[in-house]
């Protein structure tokens, strides 16, 4: 009768396969009747019957089936990081994907979402309305920086270049609640040009930021509502984000 020794693996315990048992010779000799040679990490106890996805594991001297996906499957985070399943058994924490489409989460992660702990494609409907808002607020972002900028940069009072940010506004406002008609001060550009100015010249120069400042406002408000009313991605795309504003100045 043959018999057969069925091996499993030195770290994992998983089964690995069996062979025909080689002879020992000395225990065969003594006993007077075959005796099989049992190498380390084998048993001459057969696995039971395993399916798609099982392996036997040789634990507290008998064989036991777990869960294993490691051939067949990724294991994905709650965010859809894509990962190798590297140990046998469940895979606690993580959401099973077969791998042709864990393949296809990889290259295209936005086109997917995670629901009641499984990963689906999202419509068409829902890939292009997600698209569209990226671009929506892409182009926000691009207005809010421009808009910024134009703030910042400054209006033009007698040939000089002054700052127009929010705190120079504050700080005009506040010089001119302390000064007489006939009080001077000396008031500095952005560019370190010194000019000395009548409480009526920080009116003049506080009344340009205001109109920038209430300028980039009303402007800031027309675009956001373009940009609102924008159904594709080429309309948002078409909006222009301008402002430029003749900054004269008061001579």
């Amino acid at each position: 009768m043959t018999v057969y020794i069925y091996n499993y693996d030195n770290d994992t315990k998983e089964y690995l396969g069996f062979q025909e048992a080689d002879k020992d010779p000395e225990a065969t000799k003594i006993q007077g009747r075959f005796v099989p040679l049992i190498p380390a990490n084998a048993v001459l106890t057969a696995p039971p019957e395993y399916g798609e996805n099982e392996i036997p594991v040789y634990e507290a001297e008998k064989w036991v089936i777990k869960a294993d996906y490691r051939k067949n499957f990724y294991k994905s985070d709650y965010y859809l990081n894509i990962s190798e399943i590297d140990t046998i058994g469940e895979q606690e924490g993580f959401i099973l994907i077969d791998k042709e489409t864990g393949e296809d989460v990889k290259a295209h992660p936005n086109n997917y979402k995670i629901v009641n702990d499984e990963i689906v494609k999202k419509s068409d409907e829902e890939i292009a309305a997600e698209e569209l808002e990226h671009a929506k607020q892409a182009k926000i972002f691009e207005n809010d920086n421009k808009r910024e900028a134009a703030i910042n940069s400054g209006v033009t009072y007698k040939g000089i270049l002054f700052d127009s940010d929010t705190e120079q506004k504050a700080n005009i406002i506040g010089s001119v609640l302390t000064m007489s008609e006939t009080d001077t001060i000396i008031w500095f550009g952005m560019n370190n040009d010194a000019m000395e100015c009548t409480k009526e010249d920080l009116e003049n120069i506080g009344a340009l930021i205001a109109q920038l400042h209430s300028f980039c406002w009303t402007r800031n408000a027309e675009i956001k509502h373009e940009i609102a009313l924008a159904e594709t991605i080429e309309e948002v795309n078409a909006i222009e984000i301008d402002y430029e504003v003749d900054r004269k100045s008061v001579v």
